[in-house]
């Protein structure tokens, strides 16, 4: 057990130590990303889509100084045509410097318009020929605001795919349970992620979509 502990907390150090900022300022970074057409993780109904984190600034809220990251999607969707929008993610300033994977570990991590929970840590990910070592794997939840809906309705055309909706009876507001799990790398700009998976719960099924770095 102290082994464990002694290793796990070595893991984390180092994850802190490549996600200060102590030098750059993360303002302006951005990182593409790309959907990804394995029928594990994305509709059938979704021909194409492409979209990107981008850090847009430093502002103060109820829980201090927070960064906004959108992330800027659009979407092709059968019968549909160009779907698309912004989904903007509050995340504390800690996010870039030295303190909130230990703020992470200890808990949930709450902010102006969502939550933020440490799920795992993966030892390597290989991607586009690149292998990434010492990955955190952070669930993001309870995104509150307009931009919920831009999340439930990608998640309720995968369930009107699936055949548990019908176009009559297509909304949003069936979508529950929405969160997305992103593996993230302290060498990716923005948000730092490598693989995201949004997933929803329509009529009890569990419902997933995913995007990678491109």
């Amino acid at each position: 057990m102290v082994r464990a502990f002694l290793i796990f907390s070595f893991v984390l150090s180092f994850i802190t130590a490549g996600f200060s900022n102590d030098i750059v300022d993360p303002i302006g970074e951005k990182s593409d990303m790309v959907l990804i057409k394995d029928r594990a993780r994305t509709t059938s109904m979704i021909k194409k889509g492409h979209g990107f984190f981008e850090v847009k600034g430093l502002f103060d809220s109820e829980k201090g100084e927070e960064y906004q990251i959108d992330y800027s999607f659009k979407i092709n969707v059968s019968f549909y045509g160009d779907r698309g929008g912004v989904i903007t993610l509050m995340v504390p300033k800690s996010y870039f410097g030295d303190s909130f994977w230990g703020q992470v570990r200890r808990g949930v991590v709450e902010t102006s318009n969502l939550k933020i929970k440490l799920e795992d840590i993966k030892e390597r990910v290989e991607h586009n020929g690149i292998t990434y070592e010492e990955c955190p794997v952070l669930k993001i939840y309870d995104v509150k605001g307009k931009d919920e809906k831009n999340l439930k309705d990608l998640i309720a055309f995968r369930a009107l795919e699936l055949g548990i909706l019908n176009e009559k009876n297509l909304s949003s507001e069936e979508v529950q349970d929405l969160e997305a799990s992103i593996v993230t790398h302290s060498s990716v700009p923005a948000l730092g992620v490598l693989k995201m998976n949004i997933t929803g719960k329509v009529r009890n099924y569990k419902i997933k979509m995913g995007f990678d770095l491109k």
